[in-house]
This record gives C-alpha cells, structure tokens and sequence, in this order.
C-alpha cells in the first residue's frame, strides 16, 4: 500500500526557492540599508531630496571638494528639542565622503563636554545614523585623547567603513565620514 503524500510541500519548497533567489539578487547595500558614501550628488537626491545650497571648498588640495546642504525638515521629528539643523553632505570628486548635522547646540543650551556628556553624543550620533543609513550603528572604538589634553575628542567606528567624532564642546556637531580602518567591524 503506498503512501499518498500532498502537495502542500511542493508549495512549500517553491516558495523557500523564490524567497533564496531574490535575496540573492539584492546587492549587499540593499540588505544593509542605504548605500550613500561614493555615490554621486544626483544618487544621493533620491533619498534626501533636491539640494537646498551648493558651495565649492577652495582648499580641495587638487581635488573637487563640494559640500551640498538639504533640508532638515525630515530631521525635525529626530530632533523636536533643536531649533537649528543645518544638514550637509560632502562630494570629493563627485563622490559623497562626509555627511554633518549641525544641531546648533545641547537641549539644555551646552556645547557638550568630554568626559560627561559623550553618551548624549552617542546618542544623537546614533540616531543620526539610523536616519542616512537606516540601520543601527555598531560602535568600536578607534582613538580617544589622552586624559588632560585640553582638547578631548573620541572617534568610533560606527559602521563598515564609516566613522564618528565626538569632540568635547561641539557634541551638537554630528558627523559621519568614511574612514578605511573601519572596513572591519565586529557583528552586532
């Protein structure tokens, strides 16, 4: 007597086989979340949009440094306790290597120090990460400051690639830039 078996499974296995072969066609920033560095000025106007200003930096050194601002209009529901956001992205060569976001200041009106309020850095820096990116940041520290410089700062590898400056009184300064030596992050 044989076995009738359904044929749920060939369901089943069609639907693994399709789910595995479009994953598999995604490229890999498409899984992470959005690829901004090394794209050029009209890639990055998908995601944020036409730029509001344009300005050449003279002291490119023999490169073509161009620092476009866009709206922070999106920012404003991150970031309801600051009044100015001044949002930026940086094209070297007509590629993005830079993005910054002035805040303006802390929500208690400080600049921010270090040590003490490098965590709220953090924080901001995260969220701000989240947004371009629109992943979490995985922090690995890469240099800080030896104790009693008079200028302490902290830079942390917050991605593959990419890299933060938390510097002690403009933690409203919040940056992201690509850095070589954080091409190998640990896993979350």
């Amino acid at each position: 007597m044989a076995m009738r078996v359904s044929g749920g499974w060939r369901l089943t296995v069609c639907c693994c086989l399709w789910i595995l072969l479009g994953l598999g066609t995604l490229t890999p920033s498409a899984i992470a979340g959005r690829n901004v560095f090394n794209q050029p000025p009209k890639a990055v106007e998908r995601y944020f949009g036409r730029y509001l200003t344009r300005s050449t930096n003279p002291y490119g050194q023999g490169k073509n440094v161009v620092t476009y601002t866009y709206s922070s209009n999106r920012l404003r529901r991150l970031f309801p306790n600051y009044r100015q956001r001044k949002f930026s992205i940086t094209f070297v060569d007509g590629k993005a290597s830079r993005i910054d976001l002035d805040l303006g200041s802390l929500p208690d009106g400080s600049l921010g120090v270090i040590p003490g309020q490098e965590n709220q850095g953090r924080e901001l820096t995260a969220k701000f990460f989240r947004y371009i990116f629109e992943q979490p940041p995985v922090w690995r520290l890469l240099e800080q400051s030896p104790q009693g410089d008079s200028l302490q700062y902290v830079r942390y590898c917050v991605g593959k690639g990419v890299a933060t400056s938390l510097i002690s009184g403009q933690l409203y300064l919040l940056n992201l830039y690509m850095e070589p030596s954080c091409n190998k992050v640990h896993s979350r």
